[in-house]
């Protein structure tokens, strides 16, 4: 996987933090867009979800940033709730308000290491709000995981795929806020 994995291998990449912050800037060499856009996480609740859910009515593609291990106050390679400090996940792959929950849906770009926060494959709050599942289920974007509460997304995963640890995040906005910093968004073929 990876950058270098899509053709782009003369181009110098840098490290892991580094490509975090000019992430717009290295997708526009591989894609030739330059219709970028970045929501600040921690502006006000209501401007961050407007925000994110003008960037995907336009078909942006984004990834989101985790704080980095200093603004949790170590440097552990994952937090007890499953987040990777420091790291960026693909997405919000989907956003939307269920229920009354504004939601979004992430993926580790390592492919594991999931969320254990609210909403999360074992969290209770599938029990609590049965009509969310539901719902999800009903968009046609989401399918069951065998043995587990929480839908996963299609996108990407074949023909009826289903992975324990598929490194899918569903996660309230309010959470994203707490443990993300930013979100980034490329104008992709959808949005033109």
């Amino acid at each position: 996987g990876g950058y270098y994995n899509l053709g782009a291998k003369d181009i110098e990449w840098p490290s892991a933090v580094e490509g975090q912050e000019d992430f717009p800037r290295h997708i526009e060499l591989l894609v030739g867009s330059s219709a970028t856009s970045s929501v600040d996480l921690s502006e006000p609740l209501q401007s961050v979800m407007e925000q994110l859910s003008s960037l995907h009515e336009r078909g942006f593609v984004m990834k989101a940033s985790t704080k980095s291990g200093k603004d949790f106050g170590h440097e552990h390679f994952k937090l007890e709730n499953g987040i990777v400090p420091g790291h960026a996940y693909a997405g919000p792959l989907w956003y939307g308000a269920v229920d009354g929950h504004h939601l979004g849906y992430l993926r580790n770009t390592w492919g594991a290491e999931e969320w254990t926060g609210k909403w999360s494959d074992t969290s209770t709050a599938w029990k609590k709000h049965p009509k969310v599942k539901a719902a999800l289920l009903a968009t046609g974007l989401f399918a069951e995981k065998k043995g587990q509460s929480a839908p996963m997304l299609k996108q990407g995963l074949g023909n009826g795929y289903v992975a324990e640890n598929d490194g899918g995040v569903l996660i309230e906005i309010a959470d994203l806020c707490k443990h993300f910093r930013r979100v980034d968004a490329l104008a992709g073929p959808a949005s033109s």
